[in-house]
């Protein structure tokens, strides 16, 4: 039933992405591309966008949990989400939902694949999916210390608040600002929301836990998430 509440509410992204449940894969490797945002310590009243920038990846390798909230339409209450991912810089994303149903997704620059529990895995390929691909890659360079593509894809609005920084983006080129009103980060030594807000006034919170410990290589087994 979950799943089928996604698929409706993401087809109103009117063909943009092949299928409902692609674009949701696709949604939720934007959320955790964010990630990279894994930052080390600094004073709570050095904030500025140039300190937060320069911390974007240092960690080659983040474990977290997270946590989402979809606001769906005229919905009374948001569809929540739960489980735990792996940022490797050099490898991708592996997010491994577990609450309210098992579904893997794994993405790499080149490749996704997407597995609901007790299902046969979905892969798709950059040259089968160019568009969605152009995104992911605009929004880790964006995310991952890259003014230029700030500068260039964003109005920008960073400062320092109480509990930490908040940088609000609000698209201003394509394809990014044909699917959202605006993307809000906020943190303070770690990345902690990231909120989506598209044109059909819906809204995703995802929140994450410090990063979990764990070496800055991954383990043999980890590895293996990324080899498909």
């Amino acid at each position: 039933m979950m799943t089928a509440v996604f698929q409706k509410q993401l087809a109103r992204s009117k063909g943009r992405f092949r299928d409902g449940a692609r674009m949701w894969a696709w949604f939720v490797g934007l959320g955790i591309s964010l990630l990279c945002l894994g930052l080390a310590p600094v004073p709570s009243h050095a904030w500025t966008l140039s300190q937060v920038q320069q911390q974007l990846a240092s960690r080659p390798v983040v474990r977290a949990q997270f946590e989402q909230s979809r606001w769906i339409g005229t919905m009374p209450k948001p569809l929540k989400s739960s489980g735990r991912l792996i940022m490797a810089r050099d490898r991708g994303l592996w997010w491994q939902q577990e609450q309210p149903f098992g579904l893997t997704l794994v993405l790499t620059d080149t490749r996704m694949m997407q597995q609901v529990a007790g299902q046969a895995p979905e892969v798709m390929t950059a040259d089968s999916s160019p568009q969605m691909f152009d995104v992911v890659r605009l929004l880790r360079a964006v995310l991952q210390a890259d003014q230029a593509a700030l500068q260039q894809n964003f109005r920008m609005d960073f400062k320092t608040v109480d509990s930490g920084w908040h940088l609000h983006l609000q698209p201003r080129t394509s394809p990014l600002d044909r699917l959202f009103d605006a993307i809000d980060l906020g943190g303070t030594a770690h990345l902690r929301t990231v909120v989506l807000k598209d044109h059909q006034g819906d809204r995703t919170e995802i929140h994450f836990s410090d990063p979990l410990p764990g070496a800055d290589v991954l383990s043999n087994a980890e590895t293996q998430h990324f080899q498909f």
